[in-house]
C-alpha cells in the first residue's frame, strides 16, 4: 500500500510540474525538464513582475501544492524505508 502511495504522489508531482511549465510557457517564460527546475522556476515567477497578479497568485498557489506534495512523498518514503 504504501509503494503505491508514493506510485500516486510521484506522478501527481509530474503532472503538477508539467502544468506549471506549462503554464509559465503561456507567459513566454521557458524551463528545461528536471523536477530540481520547478522550484527555481516558481522563484523567478514569483519575482517578474512583467507577469499579471492573478497569474503570479496562482503560479504561488501551484507552488504551495508542488512543496506539499514533496513534504508527502518525504513521509511516505521513510515510512517504507521503515
Amino acid at each position: 500500500m504504501l509503494v503505491g502511495m508514493r506510485t500516486r504522489l510521484i506522478k501527481k508531482r509530474t503532472q503538477l510540474a508539467n502544468a506549471i511549465r506549462g503554464f509559465a510557457a503561456e507567459f513566454g517564460i521557458a524551463a528545461a525538464t528536471g523536477m530540481c527546475r520547478i522550484e527555481p522556476l516558481l522563484d523567478r515567477i514569483a519575482a517578474d513582475e512583467r507577469l499579471p497578479e492573478l497569474a503570479r497568485e496562482l503560479f504561488a498557489l501551484h507552488g504551495q501544492e508542488y512543496a506539499q506534495l514533496l513534504h508527502e512523498i518525504e513521509r511516505v518514503e521513510a515510512k517504507v524505508m521503515e
